[in-house]
């Protein structure tokens, strides 16, 4: 599958599951859709990149594109690109697991001072 069309798809699951209160952003549990589209998420990203790096590898054996073309650069840009989607969602799940944590401090704390 297309990584853009696949990222496509998965906006509007996300919009139906939020719909049907089956998504919750901030939690990894089984029950809810956000970690199945995350693990999806990571095996299609891993994909991409793998055909792309197949790819520069077929382009570099038969010279298939021009100079002129700079089609490595635009590879390379795509790459970047996929690394930093990789990245965007390794901070995410982390910053949801640090709020999942401060927030059971911080409404831990202020029951006891009440």
């Amino acid at each position: 599958m297309q990584y853009p069309l696949s990222k496509t798809v998965f906006t509007v699951i996300q919009i139906i599951t939020q719909y049907y209160h089956v998504y919750c952003e901030n939690s990894f549990s089984p029950k809810y859709a956000h970690l199945w589209l995350t693990i999806t998420d990571y095996v299609l990203i891993g994909g991409a990149l793998g055909a792309t790096i197949k790819f520069i590898q077929r382009m570099g054996k038969g010279k298939a594109i021009a100079k002129e073309h700079k089609g490595r650069a635009k590879v390379f840009s795509f790459i970047g690109i996929l690394i930093f989607q990789i990245l965007q969602g390794v901070s995410a799940a982390t910053k949801a697991m640090y709020l999942a944590g401060l927030d059971g401090l911080t409404l831990h704390s202020s029951s006891s001072t009440s």
